[in-house]
């Protein structure tokens, strides 16, 4: 199970040079493998999560709800819960191990990329000198 948290676009506001938005949260199980080579991914690298909105139930009651439209939570952080907690709201709980970056409304998909991918590119880059600046 897993929870992508953001801002999305639809909670945007600007007031003069202030800008403020909504904070949102969306859980779901991981994708199939069968989803993962429809869209010519691996699990090392991407992290595909069901998602979606008309199957939305609230993490408080239970009951089903509307949420938020994930469009615009790009760069949102994608956290793991640990077995036997799926539903717990213990955010301590969590880990995080993705960046958020796709939103596939028809295929009710949420993709993103593992954390682990990030940081070996990050060091990768440091390693070769790449995006310094002098």
């Amino acid at each position: 199970m897993y929870s992508i948290c953001g801002y999305p676009a639809s909670k945007s506001r600007q007031n003069g040079d202030v800008f403020s938005s909504e904070f949102a949260s969306y859980r779901g199980l991981s994708a199939t493998n069968e989803t993962y080579n429809e869209l010519n991914l691996t699990s090392d690298f991407s992290i595909i999560i069901r998602f979606r909105k008309k199957n939305a139930i609230s993490p408080i009651d239970g009951k089903k709800m509307n949420p938020l439209s994930p469009r615009g939570v790009s760069g949102g952080g994608i956290f793991s819960w640990p077995a036997g907690h799926e539903l717990s709201n213990d955010w301590s709980l969590t880990r995080l191990v993705g960046i958020f970056h796709t939103y596939k409304e028809r295929k009710g998909l949420m993709i993103g990329t593992s954390l682990l991918s990030v940081v070996t590119a990050v060091q990768l880059g440091a390693m070769k000198n790449y995006g310094g600046t002098e």
